[in-house]
């Protein structure tokens, strides 16, 4: 191809790491989508995104082949004019971000994360909107999105497919967080973020335990003892395995990630939890003994696969107690373990460690439920003066 001073590249994931390797070309210089050159020869890989090499510097210019070699050809004509010394007129800033794909402009926002070394799930969530806005605007290219889409995904589009208030604020940041990355700063602001509460936590008092216990016995029972004396999230004890069962002089479940069953805790979710009950490690050691030729999982279905329907087996036992529903989902044990340790007097930065928290803010919001239950009972105690 003529005017060899701009080259396209892909940036694309190899077996020794992410590399820039040359794009291959048709000998009609049509692009060979996703082709390129590694040090083994020509490959087709679908990860990455396209690149123009011009002036020692890099453009990333998304993952559509066709976008890319377009704008390959106009970069080497906007080149090829000034060394002829023409002058380009220059696109207001951010304009030239809005070319391309809409396809293709999330794939390299979310490229941007990969390459930043995001925890898988934020990915995961920033994947999702992405799919889900697309879905929504059914538009083809980055320049047709306009603001009523954007408002029509955040709020009636998420609304029909029972995203509660909560949920489509955090959508709202992604997509706003996308929109910036293409330099569109006009379609969403704060004032479009839909308005939601932060309910507080919810959770179990003794006398709710004492009805609860009647109706759960059984392995079942051992189960909601861990969540209850551990404060596991609900992922947390889905894939609870016997090789996080650390015995010794000081039992404990360790918080690790556990690639076989898909789950990777974030960083601050690593930890370790002491089984301070002897007769609850008693009861887990002769469950393993009975059980772990079955499955790696301490709890598990039939088929020796994790609880997916914890939720729902909670909902069950809780209809059978006079117990208010709204209690009735696994996280109520987490809350009660964290409010039975601050009931206590338990050190702050030590509920902070067993419940995996990285800021003081989220064991605090656990304060409101003990606040709410005591603050009647304080207030018989203060004395007025009274003619």
């Amino acid at each position: 191809m003529a005017n060899r001073t701009v080259q396209l590249y892909k940036y694309t994931k190899l077996p020794n790491g992410w590399r820039y390797c040359k794009a291959v070309f048709y000998p009609n210089n049509r692009v060979k989508p996703n082709a390129v050159v590694t040090p083994t020869g020509e490959e087709t890989i679908k990860e990455g995104y396209y690149c123009l090499s011009y002036n020692r510097k890099w453009e990333p210019v998304g993952n559509d082949p066709a976008e890319a070699v377009r704008l390959l050809m106009k970069k080497r004509g906007e080149l090829l004019t000034v060394a002829n010394g023409g002058t380009v007129v220059q696109e207001p800033e951010g304009e030239s971000k809005v070319a391309g794909t809409l396809h293709s402009a999330f794939e390299s926002w979310v490229q941007d994360f990969i390459d930043g070394g995001a925890h898988a799930d934020t990915i995961a969530a920033k994947r999702l909107v992405a799919k889900e806005f697309q879905e929504s605007c059914k538009v083809k290219t980055l320049a047709a999105v306009t603001r009523q889409m954007c408002q029509k995904y955040i709020n009636e589009w998420l609304k029909k497919q029972g995203n509660d208030d909560r949920t489509r604020f955090n959508k709202f940041l992604h997509l706003r967080q996308f929109l910036k990355f293409k330099g569109i700063n006009s379609l969403l602001t704060t004032k479009d973020s839909p308005p939601y509460h932060l309910k507080d936590p919810v959770a179990l008092e003794d006398e709710d335990l004492a009805l609860f216990w009647r109706v759960c016995t059984g392995h079942k029972k051992l189960l909601y003892t861990v969540l209850l004396q551990c404060g596991l999230r609900l992922q947390e004890i889905q894939t609870l395995r016997w090789a996080d069962l650390i015995g010794g002089n000081e039992p404990h479940i360790k918080i690790q990630p556990r690639p076989e069953w898909n789950y990777v805790p974030k960083r601050h979710h690593c930890r370790e939890i002491p089984i301070a009950d002897p007769e609850l490690w008693a009861q887990l050691m002769s469950r393993k003994m009975l059980l772990s030729r079955f499955s790696p999982l301490v709890f598990h279905t039939k088929s020796g696969k994790p609880l997916t329907h914890l939720w729902d087996d909670t909902q069950a036992i809780f209809k059978k107690t006079d117990i208010d529903m709204i209690k009735a989902h696994p996280h109520c044990f987490r809350a009660t373990f964290c409010t039975t340790l601050l009931r206590q007097n338990f050190p702050m930065p030590d509920i902070m460690c067993v419940m995996g928290h990285s800021d003081v803010q989220s064991t605090m919001r656990y304060m409101a439920v003990l606040q709410k239950k005591d603050l009647h009972a304080k207030m018989a105690k203060v004395k007025f003066a009274v003619a």
